[in-house]
């Protein structure tokens, strides 16, 4: 942001103001220390409140920084505006969905004629849970940087992923219909009850399960002790991601139980070892002795306090701790004995530990959630050479799609992006909006009840108190009550999908007005989501059930060696899509750019392989056109990654190396050889690159000797070609074999094939 910004002020003359907008006071704090560590802060410029905010537009500030919570408003009011100046560019770092939202929407009106661009490095891109709002709001991707490219930069370290997956063997086969008759026969309400079959659906209980968490917390202790150090000898700390608070702190207590159990053992191996090992587990034992652990979950209201008590958890004793020390330095420090934490949902996003290593999820994430929560352990360290990632939740699937998408640039589904499709979303949903208004107002108006009346009654009396209850009077009879409860939840869904379009604006006290009068309505029946007692009953046959069918858990690999992730795309995924039978648009794309990705690199080591590329280019050109379906275009792929494997093995049929394969091939270029002149040409080869190693030195390219020297080997050894080379057909090989060894030997045994 800050050499963006530098470089706007530098190419564009103009009085610019950058407003830099982010949802989080530690990430404001922080790029605002950057901008002042540049030289870029001449004065306060951190906007306090919406008032601060607009003075400091008024003052013509080059950068003005804030929340955007400072962009709130009252329920159902217009954002007022704060400056018509069309020279401020708002930058948001980290798109995230607090910037397509109401709060988002207001920041637009209340600078109207202001240009908007985002940073982010996961966008949301599911089409099919209407995700794909990073392009609709902010416009096309200037520029990408992706995963992949940050591993190769040395910017982040390679992840390998382990799966660990603990497999519960049930002993009956009815399971799910003797849940769903749990639920039917309790006495719940339609929310209680939704609430449930989506508790179950996600397998929470089986998750949570003593007996399971037991089982993962001792490989843990095991997996843990178990890896290596880093080259510094420095051991690496660990995270440990639960599904939730409750179940954080019973991994816990369980990690806790399983360390002591572990240390104990060791200890009386000790006693009994030779001299040698007594040695290496003295070091262990002091290791374990000396660490530390906690754990790091938000603050609740009393209610989770209460809630965490009933099910025997000492929540208030974590959450003391946290309030009291600070974890967060401690558990940055290399030196410090906090090397294990357990969270939730704290320190997922935004928190960076680089001496983190290793990280194991017991917690279902996707998409930009679980890259996010991934790249806790891939942060450069000194001697760390990579972080793991143990899965025990079985969220590879979900891994190989993120990756898909934030590691490869590579659409997640059927999703296209186009110029144009937002605006045109946009104007079905307004039209929608509007629609489901209209028809709202018809159906209260049939119960005499006035939307815009309500709107206009005089509050400074009793005349709007008196509309409103006569109206919430009317709702509450169950008939009528439903069908409006299903006005306004199809209002509600279509404004949040509407978020953040100005559009949206001449709806909002219309909408304002309908969740209040169904809010209004439900608590004065005492309608509540949840009924605790209830609920509280049905887990606990559920509990039951499930102690009866589980038999045993044990942990199971579903893969044989850990895998690195950032290698997923070109090796992990390509298998799994050749293995594809009904292939998908999304098939197709994701294995177009694993070609795209492969053939650069083999194209680097032998230009002659150009052809590849040009043909590839074919094949999309046409299905880009229409020429083919997504199912002929993914069969066409997988015929030319056979090709691109045949080549890629055709030194060895060859009898060369490949950087021999590379000479033999430029040397060829144009000229018809019989068989013998080939194997002349391919000893040729060899001799050549064997002959020039003593020549290509260190820098030998910054020295006109050492040029000369190596042009001239190339010359001499290249006399010896066959007749078939004319004189022009000779000068031309020797200079391109010279131009290869140029731009691919950089000296001292280092080159692309190195």
């Amino acid at each position: 942001m800050v050499f963006f910004c530098q470089k706007a002020f530098r190419k564009f003359t103009g009085n610019w103001t950058f407003v830099i907008v982010t949802d989080r006071t530690d990430l404001d704090d922080q790029i605002y220390k950057t901008f002042n560590a540049c030289g870029l802060i001449k004065e306060e410029c951190q906007a306090g409140s919406a008032a601060e905010l607009k003075q400091l537009l008024s003052e013509d500030r080059r950068f003005v920084f804030t929340l955007i919570h400072k962009f709130r408003a009252e329920q159902g009011e217009t954002y007022p505006e704060l400056s018509d100046r069309n020279d401020v560019i708002v930058i948001t770092d980290e798109a995230h969905r607090s910037q397509y939202a109401t709060l988002a929407l207001n920041m637009r009106s209340g600078l109207p004629n202001a240009g908007f661009m985002a940073f982010t490095g996961t966008p949301l891109l599911n089409k099919q849970q209407d995700d794909e709002k990073t392009r609709d709001v902010f416009g096309d991707y200037v520029s990408v940087y992706n995963f992949a490219d940050a591993v190769d930069d040395g910017a982040t370290l390679p992840l390998y992923y382990e799966n660990r997956v603990p497999e519960v063997n049930l002993n009956r086969d009815d399971l799910g219909d003797e849940i769903a008759g749990i639920i039917d026969n309790a006495d719940l309400t339609d929310e209680s009850e939704a609430k449930l079959e989506r508790e179950f659906s996600r397998a929470y209980h089986i998750i949570t399960r003593d007996d399971r968490l037991e089982t993962i917390a001792a490989d843990i202790v095991e997996h843990f002790m178990g890896r290596e150090p880093f080259s510094s000898g420095v051991r690496g700390k660990a995270m440990v991601v639960s599904i939730d608070k409750a179940t954080a702190i019973k991994m816990y207590d369980k990690v806790q139980v399983a360390w002591h159990n572990k240390l104990a053992a060791m200890k009386a191996e000790a006693l009994n070892a030779s001299e040698a090992q007594q040695c290496y587990l003295k070091d262990d034992i002091a290791y374990m002795q000396e660490t530390d652990m906690a754990v790091v979950v938000s603050g609740g209201g009393q209610g989770d306090y209460e809630a965490m008590e009933k099910r025997g958890l000492d929540y208030q004793t974590h959450r003391e701790r946290f309030v009291r020390e600070d974890l967060d330095n401690k558990f940055k420090d290399e030196k410090d004995d906090l090397r294990i934490v357990f969270v939730c949902a704290m320190w997922l996003t935004g928190y960076d530990a680089p001496c983190v290593s290793t990280l194991y999820l017991d917690k279902p994430l996707k998409s930009h959630t679980l890259m996010q929560t991934i790249a806790r352990a891939n942060r450069v360290y000194p001697g760390k050479v990579s972080g793991q990632i143990v899965d025990y939740i079985n969220i590879f699937g979900a891994l190989q799609d993120a990756l898909g998408v934030y590691g490869g640039g590579v659409n997640e589904d059927e999703a296209e992006y186009k110029l144009g499709t937002a605006a045109e979303d946009k104007a079905v949903l307004l039209d929608e909006a509007k629609k489901a208004i209209v028809e709202a107002k018809v159906f209260l108006n049939g119960l005499k009840i006035d939307l815009d009346a309500i709107q206009k009654a005089d509050s400074s009396n009793f005349d709007k108190q008196n509309i409103i209850q006569q109206a919430i009077d009317l709702l509450m009879v169950p008939a009528n009550l439903e069908k409006f409860t299903g006005h306004v939840r199809r209002i509600n869904r279509i404004f949040k999908a509407l978020l953040p379009d100005k559009g949206a604006i001449e709806f909002l006290a219309d909408r304002a007005l309908l969740n209040f009068l169904l809010k209004a309505i439900l608590d004065g029946m005492g309608v509540f989501i949840d009924d605790d007692d209830i609920l509280h009953i049905v887990r606990t046959q559920v509990d039951e059930l499930l102690d009866d069918a589980i038999t045993t858990i044990e942990i199971k690999s579903n893969l044989p060696n850990p895998i690195n992730i950032a290698e997923i795309d070109f090796d992990a995924l390509s298998e799994m899509i050749a293995r594809t039978t009904k292939p998908s648009r999304a098939d197709a794309e994701r294995l177009k750019r694993i070609i795209e990705l492969r053939i650069q690199p083999m194209i680097d080591k032998n230009s002659t392989r150009i052809d590849f590329q040009q043909r590839f280019d074919e094949i999309v050109v046409k299905y880009n056109l229409g020429a083919h379906s997504a199912e002929e275009f993914f069969e066409q792929l997988k015929l030319f990654v056979e090709e691109l494997d045949e080549e890629e093995r055709r030194h060895i049929k060859e009898g060369l190396e490949e950087p021999e394969l590379t000479i033999f091939d430029l040397l060829c270029q144009g000229v018809t050889l019989s068989d013998k002149e080939r194997d002349i040409v391919k000893n040729l080869a060899k001799a050549l690159l064997g002959e020039l190693e003593g020549n290509l030195v260190i820098d030998w390219r910054k020295k006109q000797r050492t040029k000369a020297r190596v042009q001239k080997t190339i010359d001499d050894i290249l006399q010896s070609l066959p007749d078939s080379y004319d004189d022009k057909q000779w000068q031309s090989v020797c200079d391109n074999v010279y131009l290869h060894i140029y731009d691919k030997y950089q000296g001292a045994g280092d080159s692309v094939y190195s």
